[in-house]
């Protein structure tokens, strides 16, 4: 199983064995990672996803910072870090 879990308007959301679908435009984000701390990286993100699990019903929608989030914690489930994807500021 892989699974991660984010902050939703102060609910949290669970989403095990996800599947995202990216669209929108691609832009550029600056994040961090408690990963790394204290450091802030350029990454490309799309706007939208969608994600389906094996705990949710239908497909889920989310655009703008919720998009962004849940493609950097796939990126960590995928063994993934933000340093390996993006430029250190």
């Amino acid at each position: 199983k892989r699974a991660f879990a984010i902050n939703v308007d102060n609910k949290i959301e669970i989403f095990i064995n996800p599947i995202i679908e990216l669209s929108g435009d691609v832009v550029d984000n600056t994040e961090g990672c408690l990963s790394i701390p204290n450091k802030q990286f350029n990454v490309k993100r799309r706007m939208n996803v969608s994600i389906k699990a094996d705990n949710i019903f239908k497909s889920k929608g989310y655009r703008g910072w919720y998009a962004y989030v849940i493609q950097h914690e796939m990126d960590h489930i995928n063994g993934i870090l933000i340093s390996d994807k993006g430029e250190d500021q």
